[in-house]
């Protein structure tokens, strides 16, 4: 059994290398909030979101690493003909790394897990890439820090935004002009291997969950 927080999508992808791609979610605890889900319930719930048709699938979190029947998960949804893509914090590399078609790692940028993130891109031979959501010259500086140790490995950015705010009009004037700052700090820098976008899902919808 596996701990699911919320399961949503057909939507797209909003942050990281796969911006705009259709896919179908699956969020992991732990949580407070949650509910136990067989691997079969949730391979019949993907199927039944995306019409049967191999839609990319994301499994994120929570923290989806904790959980080693994702495996038989993996293997049940490559048998469908989907793609998987993992996103994790890079605490702990999960014994199904090298099933997996993507992997995201979004590390805490004040506490990285150096050791497990170098062994999770190690680890994984197909399409690994570094994510993080900045808003601060602080954010932005560790992030870099975080990139000079691992230089070969892309690294997407995204701008934040102040989440108190709730009308779509003032996240999105919000979100553009810290996305400006942010590429302008990149340039800057003149930082090579990273890529910034704005995330698409909250210029589209702001504040909304389960899209």
């Amino acid at each position: 059994m596996i701990e699911i927080q919320e399961l949503f999508g057909l939507t797209i992808e909003g942050e990281g290398a796969l911006v705009g791609a259709p896919v179908a979610y699956i969020r992991t605890g732990p949580a407070v909030q949650s509910k136990l889900m067989s691997v079969e319930d949730l391979t019949k719930d993907v199927e039944t979101r995306c019409g049967h048709n191999p839609y990319l699938v994301t499994i994120t979190g929570g923290e989806p690493s904790l959980y080693e029947e994702i495996g038989d998960l993996l293997d049940k949804l490559h048998a469908r003909s989907h793609s998987i893509k993992i996103e994790t914090k890079g605490i702990k590399v999960p014994i199904w790394i090298d099933q997996v078609d993507i992997l995201s790692l979004s590390p805490d940028l004040y506490a990285p897990s150096w050791d497990v993130l170098r062994a999770c891109i190690q680890a994984n031979t197909r399409d690994v890439y570094l994510k993080a959501g900045i808003l601060t010259s602080e954010d932005l500086e560790r992030a870099h820090e975080i990139s000079r140790v691992f230089s070969k490995t892309p690294f997407y950015l995204f701008p934040r935004h102040d989440e108190a705010l709730q009308s779509l009009e003032d996240i999105n004037e919000n979100l553009l002009r810290n996305y400006r700052w942010l590429v302008s700090e990149v340039l800057q820098r003149q930082w090579a291997n990273v890529r910034v976008f704005p995330p698409a899902h909250v210029l589209l919808w702001g504040n909304a969950k389960e899209v």
